[in-house]
């Protein structure tokens, strides 16, 4: 029987899977606001736009859900502060 089984954990944001799920997540949203395929300069000129290297501690944190010991899904938190 597999291990069906989700595990999720912080991993850093600058690690080549974190990358190539970044760089998926980026594809398919680039893709859907234009309509079409999309070039990977398109891609990366989108990845530069917003970029992600403050996913980390103290001002964030970017974590990989593996299913089945696979890269299947991210996301990443940033911290804001509150002003009262």
């Amino acid at each position: 029987m597999s291990d069906a089984r989700w595990v999720v954990a912080r991993v850093d944001v600058a690690d080549g899977v974190s990358q190539g799920l970044l760089r998926e997540y980026f594809t398919e949203i680039v893709g859907r606001w234009y309509g079409r395929a999309v070039s990977a300069g398109e891609v990366s000129a989108a990845m530069a736009e917003d970029p992600s290297g403050d996913l980390c501690p103290p001002s964030g944190v970017f974590l990989v859900g593996r299913f089945r010991g696979r890269p299947a899904g991210c996301v990443g938190l940033r911290w804001l502060s509150l002003i009262h």
